[in-house]
């Protein structure tokens, strides 16, 4: 699966490129209610694909929200199952907060 790129019209991008076990996901825009079922299907697909070392590069987005948050969460989840993981590169100050927060900067490696 090379690099793919994929444009929700609500004003999320999410670019993808995939090597083996491991796939790097390239977010921008904001992650809400309204475009993260576009991250969480992009996100089954490498899955899907047999990668397992997920990294989100984060650094070009927005916003965020609970809907997000629990795309990512259950991304790690899955990644876990498979002895993966999920990390996230680049997150913004606003981004990093909601992950001390809510406790998740302890669940996510945060590159």
């Amino acid at each position: 699966m090379g690099q793919e790129h994929d444009m929700d019209p609500a004003s999320l991008a999410v670019g993808v490129d995939v090597d083996g076990r491991r796939a790097t996901l390239v977010v921008t825009g904001e992650i809400d209610a309204h475009t993260c079922e576009l991250l969480d299907r992009r996100l089954d697909e490498v899955l899907s694909a047999g990668a397992r070392d997920l990294t989100l590069d984060v650094s070009g987005v927005s916003f965020v929200d609970s809907s997000g948050l629990r795309i990512l969460v259950r991304a790690h989840e899955q990644a876990r199952t498979y002895d993966g993981h999920l990390a996230l590169r680049g997150p913004d100050a606003t981004f990093r907060r909601l992950l001390d927060v809510t406790g998740l900067a302890d669940v996510f490696a945060v590159l």
